[in-house]
């Protein structure tokens, strides 16, 4: 077997298993945005709530304890702002407002932004990072990074898909009406994984995939 393939294989089953949970967080928080879910709510352990989701996506330890509501509050102000798809300058304001160690935690930002727009936005990750061949933390770099991922991707990415188009369909049907771009949230939650399963692997795309 093709390294392609099995990485396809193994990128396809990560998709499937996530794919309803990413989009109930999705759809969650677009609720929020709209006011539909309060944020004492939205802060709560509980299913599909933005405190389950940093949890999921493994960035708790990145901000200070107890500090979930301050988060959503700076994250909300953020994204009514012009700069609400700067995942660099967000990390820089979470920082000057003491919330995260110290430090600039960039990889955060993107996984937390990545809800407000995931048609656009993908979340970066160290194993991300790795698959594109990128050592430092800037998203602006990521994301030229990820537009030379999508030139070999983008010309096959419905071929691949189409393998599982009925499980996909399955899922988003749960979710019609309550998201826009379900075509393009799919297709960026692939690449993700795709990048997500190469880096894991100790493998980069440009060498291993393309």
């Amino acid at each position: 077997m093709k390294i392609k393939d099995s990485i396809d294989i193994q990128a396809i089953g990560s998709l499937l298993m996530y794919y309803e949970s990413d989009l109930r967080y999705i759809r969650n928080f677009q609720q929020f945005k709209k006011g539909k879910i309060s944020s004492k709510d939205y802060c709560e352990k509980e299913q599909g709530t933005f405190y389950s989701f940093l949890i999921e996506y493994r960035v708790t330890r990145n901000f200070e304890k107890n500090m979930v509501h301050s988060l959503l509050d700076i994250t909300k102000d953020w994204i009514g702002t012009t700069s609400a798809d700067k995942v660099d300058e967000f990390a820089i304001r979470l920082n000057d407002a003491r919330l995260t160690h110290g430090k600039i935690m960039t990889v955060m930002a993107s996984k937390i932004l990545f809800l407000n727009k995931p048609w656009k936005i993908l979340p970066m990750d160290a194993f991300s990072k790795g698959a594109v061949g990128q050592t430092n933390n800037s998203y602006h770099t990521y994301q030229s990074n990820i537009a030379q991922v999508r030139k070999t991707i983008n010309p096959i990415i419905k071929n691949k898909l189409s393998k599982v188009e009925l499980y996909l369909k399955l899922v988003e049907n749960i979710y019609d009406g309550d998201l826009k771009d379900l075509q393009a949230i799919r297709e960026n939650r692939f690449i993700d994984k795709v990048l997500w399963t190469l880096g894991k692997s100790e493998k980069t795309f440009f060498k291993d995939y393309k």
